[in-house]
């Protein structure tokens, strides 16, 4: 199940969340689970939002966070690599060469 809405902020994301657990009638008790993923952004800032929103659906799941962005796991179906980036836009710009290889 996904969330609707087109969250970026973590807290809005987490809160988002809770409200779609209620309505689809999830319950914890029955080992029902939610999990928020969000991109890290190598930000400080960031990271003070992820931990409240962590803090915020803590009872009905967790935060998973890619850092620095989603877009890492979709490249590592092209690639097996260590490297660290600096920036999402790092990233984006390394699986561009992918997929426009892929769809060339």
């Amino acid at each position: 199940m996904f969330v609707r809405g087109n969250e970026t902020d973590p807290i809005k994301m987490s809160k988002h969340l809770i409200n779609d657990y209620e309505y689809f009638e999830l319950n914890s008790e029955l080992g029902d689970m939610a999990f928020c993923v969000v991109d890290g952004d190598i930000s400080i800032e960031k990271e003070k939002q992820i931990f409240e929103a962590d803090s915020i659906i803590k009872e009905i799941g967790k935060v998973i966070v890619s850092n620095p962005c989603i877009e890492v796991w979709f490249l590592c179906h092209f690639i097996n690599s260590t490297r660290q980036y600096s920036s999402s836009n790092d990233v984006i710009k390394r699986l561009r060469e992918f997929i426009e290889h892929v769809f060339a």
